[in-house]
């Protein structure tokens, strides 16, 4: 059940580290629950990341991060059929890709790597992490392979945790499946795991290979404006953790249920959110029937969010919205 006082504090500790430790992407003083420890930038991460696919050709990405700081970095996916850049540079956020809307497992597999820092779906270096010091939590024993792990559930999620380490084994939610990771190893301040798996039930939707370096240099270059993109504000400041804010929605549409069609099913949407807190890009990236898709893109679409803000100032975000149509309803 939810733990009050020492039993809930000591689960929101045990997360709270597993966070801090993995946290590539900050640089500066950080207190690491009782210690306080320094990370220094720069850092660069490749993954190689792949897709089965049971019918076709195992789908290959590569997924590179060059992180000079928190103010300026570049990500970049590349392979068959897929390529997108995203570069933050002077409070200046740039995309380019080659498709309208990113597909569903490269969201998932940085929303992996978000949940190993308590982050949403943008990443583990656009959005705010989770506040646990007003989240509900509950906590139990669960076996992990061959560990006995905490794991401690949050409205958003659940986080399975190695309690003598304090690495994260897992993060799972119902609707995006299971994000496990393994293979820990240590980056100067930093523990990392160099293996990711996702699985969705008895599927594994992707399996990926990650190596780390640190002490290199970025040519400037690197961070320049990618061809064909178009820039937005994306301001950095001294404190980030109190200065970024999600935003809030404020108005929801519930879908049209399709009347004689007996359809159900769950539709994926890859949204941009702007300024103003409208629906600005709408995409659906992993689809149900299309009676389905056309009520569930016709009701998000007017969709109203508070903004999201950096730093006081309100930003253009991506986000995924899960529409389920569940039977009977």
């Amino acid at each position: 059940g939810v733990f009050g006082g020492s039993k809930e504090d000591a689960a929101r500790d045990l997360l709270a580290k597993s966070f801090q430790q993995t946290n590539l992407w900050t640089d500066g003083p950080v207190k690491l629950v009782a210690n306080v420890v320094w990370r220094h930038g720069p850092v660069k991460t490749v993954a190689n990341v792949t897709m089965p696919r049971p019918k076709n050709q195992d789908l290959n990405l590569t997924y590179e991060i060059s992180w000079a700081g928190p103010d300026k970095w570049r990500a970049e996916w590349s392979g068959p059929g897929y390529s997108r850049i995203t570069v933050l540079n002077s409070g200046k956020l740039y995309r380019s890709s080659n498709l309208p809307a990113p597909p569903l497992a490269v969201l998932q597999f940085e929303k992996a790597l978000g949940a190993l820092n308590g982050n949403s779906p943008e990443g583990p270096w656009i959005s705010p992490p989770l506040d646990l010091s007003k989240s509900k939590m509950q906590i139990s024993n669960e076996k992990v392979g061959k560990t006995n792990a905490k794991c401690v559930s949050l409205a958003v999620g659940t986080w399975c945790i190695d309690p003598v380490s304090g690495h994260a084994l897992s993060s799972r939610n119902l609707e995006e499946g299971t994000f496990e990771y393994n293979d820990y190893v240590k980056v100067g301040e930093v523990e990392f795991p160099q293996s990711l798996r996702m699985t969705f039930g008895a599927d594994v939707q992707q399996e990926s290979t990650i190596s780390i370096s640190r002490g290199i240099t970025f040519a400037d270059s690197l961070f320049a404006a990618p061809p064909n993109s178009t820039p937005s504000d994306f301001p950095s400041c001294a404190d980030m953790d109190k200065t970024s804010l999600p935003g809030h929605l404020d108005k929801r549409v519930q879908p049209m249920i399709p009347r004689l069609s007996g359809r159900y099913g769950t539709v994926w949407l890859y949204a941009t959110v702007g300024k103003d807190g409208a629906i600005q890009l709408l995409r659906v990236i992993n689809g149900s029937w299309p009676e389905l898709d056309k009520s569930a893109m016709e009701a998000v679409q007017q969709w109203k969010y508070s903004p999201y803000t950096r730093c006081g100032q309100p930003v253009e975000v991506e986000t995924v919205i899960v529409v389920n149509f569940f039977k009977g309803s």
